[in-house]
């Protein structure tokens, strides 16, 4: 298994982009992945899942515009501040969730 205790459903009707970007997301709004903490890299976590890195990074940067990560001066991604559950960034910022992920197939947390 993997660092975050899920599997990709290839067979899913769900794009496994859009798979990784939901579970990325709910372990943020979690707290499951604190605020800081490093994410794998792009190459890491595209091997560990055999995706493209082009998804990889698709899903990164959205989570990045949304605020919810941010890149560290070697480009690596790093959780933001802590999130309310409507994945709102405490101190205003606001993002829309591009991934609107149809629970199908999809590990439950």
């Amino acid at each position: 298994m993997n660092q975050f205790d899920f599997k990709l459903n290839v067979i899913s009707l769900q794009p496994v982009h859009l798979q990784l970007a939901y579970v990325l997301e709910r372990a943020i709004d979690l707290g499951r992945l604190p605020a800081h903490s490093r994410l794998p890299s792009v190459r890491s976590l595209a091997a560990t899942f055999s995706i493209s890195k082009t998804a990889v990074l698709e899903v990164y940067g959205s989570l990045e515009d949304q605020g919810k990560l941010y890149r560290g001066t070697e480009g690596d991604f790093y959780v933001s501040e802590r999130y309310d559950l409507k994945g709102r960034a405490a101190a205003g910022l606001r993002g829309q969730n591009k991934f609107r992920p149809v629970s199908a197939g999809l590990p439950s947390s």
